[in-house]
């Protein structure tokens, strides 16, 4: 049991981590790309999550 909890709690640090770093890549893209191009991604994302 404690064991599970161990690795649960790994694996959701390392989905914020690659969430954070994805956002974080997104904003880079979107200064380069600009608003345009950023509109069509969070349609994608939208998409995606649900």
């Amino acid at each position: 049991m404690n064991f599970l909890i161990l690795t649960w709690q790994i694996n959701s640090i390392k989905l914020i981590f690659k969430l954070l770093f994805f956002n974080l890549k997104k904003k880079e893209t979107n200064i380069d790309d600009g608003t345009a191009t950023n509109a069509q991604t969070s349609k994608q994302s939208g998409k995606r999550s649900s």
